[in-house]
């Protein structure tokens, strides 16, 4: 206990108060026992507690502490006699974690429920910690369950938007994450490497029992916020101040405001379609005033020579 950090030690001293007032006379081993830590530990901790009390130090001000005699009493500690309470933040971030948990898991929905609401009531507030994490879809729920638990493969249909398609993949899920959403670490064999899908752009997703597995010496993949087949490149848009939140619609994009003091906003974010990007054009060109590099804006208007050509 001599290497023992004052965060680890500290909810412990908060939970030794109520439990002397509750248990007067309490043995000093018991107690020591209870709390997991040696009677020496424990004497070091109701030392430290004679210390503490009101601003002041007068004696009155003290917490009075007495465990020579045939027990352990306490006195003098009405104002941090209560056990202390989970923060709202505490209590939503213990929620989200249970709300993944049952996600992955999905055999266990009674048991989170109950200790869903415990916590809320040891937070003291179930409004302040009425959180959720996002969930698999019901329908596809059970295979990618499975496939995770068992290392098998699931074909899936996903939606990329950067390049406004569905594409049909083969894959081999290693790990679910909750990162910004919730996301699946997998294998492509249609890609052929370590790939990350947002569950949210799923379509749908069946086992594929033909799969083989995950090559040997491969590793999830955590690096890559979704999952393309080329390296993209990177463009520059910048956006009247009218168009701002276009800005902010495209994925993935970094934001500078205010460019050139004029209330402008530059998008700076990765292309990995010519099809996409043309079609951003086509819908919010009239608020774009500048392209880097412009080789993208040269094939928007390409696109939109030949789809005029087409109705002349």
């Amino acid at each position: 206990m001599a290497d023992e950090k004052a965060l680890d030690r500290m909810p412990r001293l908060l939970g030794l108060v109520p439990y002397l007032l509750r248990n007067p006379g309490a043995d000093l081993a018991e107690t020591a026992a209870r709390f997991d830590v040696d009677p020496e530990t424990l004497e070091k901790d109701l030392e430290l507690l004679t210390l503490t009390g009101l601003p002041g130090g007068m004696p009155d001000d003290l917490i009075d502490i007495d465990w020579e005699s045939d027990g352990i009493y306490l006195s003098n500690a009405d104002l941090v006699s209560l056990p202390a309470r989970l923060s709202p933040e505490e209590g939503a971030a213990l929620v989200l974690a249970l709300d993944y948990l049952e996600s992955v898991a999905g055999d266990e929905e009674e048991v989170v429920r109950r200790v869903r609401a415990k916590i809320q009531a040891a937070a003291g507030a179930s409004d302040a910690v009425a959180v959720s994490a996002p969930r698999l879809p019901e329908d596809m729920a059970p295979a990618i369950r499975r496939a995770l638990r068992e290392g098998s493969g699931l074909a899936i249909e996903y939606y990329v938007p950067s390049r406004d398609e569905v594409t049909r993949r083969v894959i081999v899920p290693r790990a679910l994450r909750l990162v910004g959403g919730l996301r699946i670490d997998a294998w492509c064999h249609t890609a052929q490497g370590e790939r990350t899908f947002l569950v949210e752009n799923l379509r749908s997703a069946v086992p594929a029992p033909e799969a083989p597995p995950a090559p040997a010496g491969t590793s999830p993949r955590q690096d890559t916020p979704d999952a393309h087949d080329s390296p993209g490149e990177t463009v520059h848009v910048t956006f009247d101040p009218a168009g701002a939140w276009i800005a902010e619609e495209i994925p993935g994009a970094v934001l500078e405001t205010d460019v050139d003091g004029s209330g402008a906003v530059r998008a700076t974010f990765t292309a990995y379609s010519q099809e996409w990007f043309s079609g951003l054009m086509l819908r919010h060109g009239a608020h774009v005033r500048a392209v880097e590099p412009d080789s993208w804006i040269r094939g928007a208007l390409s696109t939109v020579e030949d789809t005029l050509a087409l109705h002349s």
